[in-house]
C-alpha cells in the first residue's frame, strides 16, 4: 500500500504537441482528493487554481474515479490511494536527455496477434 505523504511531489510529462518532456517539482500547492464525492469539486479547483493564476497543473486522475463522472460505473474500493493527484505549479523544467544513434541492436522481431 503506498503512503501518499511518502509521494515525491515530482511530475515528469512528455508534451506530444512539442515534443518535449517537462519537468515539475516544488509544487504550489496539491489537490487531491480520496472520496468519490470530492472529485468534482478537486478537478473545479484545480481548473480555477490554473486559470486565475497562470500557474500548470500536472497529476493524474485514477481509474476509481470514474464513478464520479458516471455513477453506472463501479470499481474496486481505491483504499488509500488517491482518486485525484495535483500538484499546482509555477514553470516547468524542460529536460533534455542525450541521444543516441547506437540504439539498433541489428535484430527484427516480426509481431503478429494471437487473436483475430
Amino acid at each position: 500500500m503506498i503512503n501518499i505523504t511518502d509521494m515525491i511531489n515530482e511530475v515528469v510529462i512528455h508534451d506530444a504537441t512539442q515534443q518535449r518532456w517537462l519537468h515539475f517539482r516544488a509544487p504550489q500547492r496539491v489537490i487531491s482528493a480520496y472520496r468519490i464525492d470530492e472529485v468534482i469539486p478537486a478537478l473545479k479547483a484545480i481548473e480555477k487554481t490554473v486559470y486565475k493564476h497562470g500557474l500548470y497543473a500536472a497529476g493524474f486522475i485514477s481509474y476509481e474515479a470514474s464513478s464520479a463522472f458516471d455513477p453506472a460505473l463501479t470499481v474496486k474500493g481505491n483504499g488509500s490511494f488517491p482518486l485525484v493527484w495535483f500538484g499546482i505549479y509555477s514553470q516547468p523544467d524542460q529536460l533534455c536527455f542525450p541521444t543516441s544513434t547506437k540504439c539498433h541492436t541489428g535484430q527484427s522481431f516480426t509481431w503478429s496477434p494471437s487473436l483475430s
